[in-house]
C-alpha cells in the first residue's frame, strides 16, 4: 500500500473519532429493527458483532477485520467511494456509516429513502451509549446494555487506578514520515490523560499536527508510544537511536501499541486502554 493511502486512511480514521455522531437520520423516522445492515468502517462492523448482531450484516468496507467472521462479508467499497449499485443489490434496510467519510455516497443512499445511523464514538462514553442505539436499532438491546455497562465498569475502575500516579510525558508517535503525532480534542490525547500521562502535544489544536524531531527533543518525553505490531517496532523507533538524551531512548522506553485497539473505538478499546495504561507505568 502506498504512503498516501495509508496516511488518508489513518486520517479518515481519525477523524471519525473527532466529530460528534448525530442520531437524527434515524430517530425522525419509526423503522422495524434492521436485518440487513451494510457498516461502512471495520469498527462499526465490531460493534455490530459485539452485541451480536453480526448476521444482519450484508456489506461493508475494505479494512473490516475483526472479528474473524468479518473476513467473509463482501466488500462494497472502502473510505474513499462506495459501490451504490452493489449496495443495492444487497438490499439494505439500515446503513450504518462513519461520520465524515464517503459523505457524498451517504448522501445518495439517504436520497434513495434508506435510513442511515451516523456512528463516530470519540469516547468509551459515547461508545457505550452508541452500542445501546444499534441494540435498539437491531433488537439487540440485552446484550448491547450489557457489553456497554461492562465497558463503563472497567473504564471507571482503569481512571480510580491511575487518578493518583505521578504523571509521565509521552509521545505519541503517529506516523513517522513525516513525524506526525496527536493533538487536543482527540480520542487518543484523552486516553493518555487517563493513564495518568501528559501527551505533550496535547495542547495543539490541530489533531494530527505534523512537528519536528527537534522540538521532540527539547520536551523530553519519558516514554515513546508507537502504534505498530511488534515486528515493525525496530523499524519505526529507528529515528530515536541516536537521541539517547531524551529520556524514552535512554530508559528504553519506547513502546508498540496495537493500533486496532486504539485508533478504532470499539469495544476492544478497553484492553487496549489498558496496555497504553502498562506502557505509561513502566516509566514510573
Amino acid at each position: 500500500m502506498q504512503f498516501h493511502t495509508i496516511l488518508r486512511t489513518i486520517l479518515i480514521l481519525l477523524i471519525g473519532l473527532f466529530t460528534q455522531p448525530t442520531f437524527a437520520e434515524i430517530e425522525q423516522k419509526k423503522i422495524p429493527y434492521a436485518n440487513r445492515i451494510v457498516a461502512l468502517s471495520p469498527q462499526i462492523v465490531e460493534m455490530v458483532f459485539a452485541i451480536g448482531a453480526g448476521e444482519k450484516i450484508v456489506g461493508t468496507v475494505d479494512s473490516s477485520d475483526y472479528p474473524k467472521a468479518a473476513l467473509s462479508l463482501p466488500h462494497i467499497g472502502n473510505y474513499a467511494t462506495l459501490d451504490i449499485e452493489r449496495i443495492l443489490q444487497l438490499k439494505p434496510d439500515l446503513i450504518i456509516a462513519l461520520t465524515g467519510s464517503n459523505q457524498q455516497g451517504v448522501d445518495k443512499l439517504k436520497s434513495l429513502g434508506i435510513p442511515v445511523f451516523y456512528s463516530s464514538p470519540k469516547s468509551l462514553q459515547e461508545l457505550a451509549d452508541e452500542l445501546k442505539k444499534i441494540g435498539e436499532y437491531t433488537g439487540h438491546q440485552k446484550r448491547a446494555a450489557e457489553i456497554a455497562d461492562s465497558i463503563m465498569d472497567d473504564y471507571q475502575k482503569l481512571l480510580q487506578t491511575y487518578a493518583t500516579e505521578k504523571k509521565i510525558t509521552v509521545f505519541y508517535q503517529l506516523w513517522s514520515d513525516p513525524l506526525r503525532t496527536i493533538g487536543d480534542n482527540t480520542a487518543i490525547n484523552q486516553m493518555i490523560s487517563d493513564c495518568g500521562g501528559v501527551n505533550l502535544f496535547g495542547e495543539n489544536e490541530v489533531q494530527s499536527p505534523i512537528v519536528s524531531l527537534e522540538t521532540v527533543l527539547l520536551k523530553n518525553p519519558q516514554v515513546i508510544l508507537i502504534p505498530a505490531a511488534p515486528e515493525t517496532l525496530e523499524e519505526k523507533s529507528s529515528i530515536w537511536q541516536k537521541w539517547e538524551q531524551i529520556d524514552a531512548v535512554r530508559n528504553n522506553k519506547i513502546v508498540n501499541i496495537n493500533p486496532a485497539l486504539i485508533h478504532r473505538i470499539t469495544p476492544r478499546t478497553v484492553t487496549g486502554l489498558k496496555e497504553l495504561c502498562l506502557a505509561i507505568n513502566l516509566a514510573r
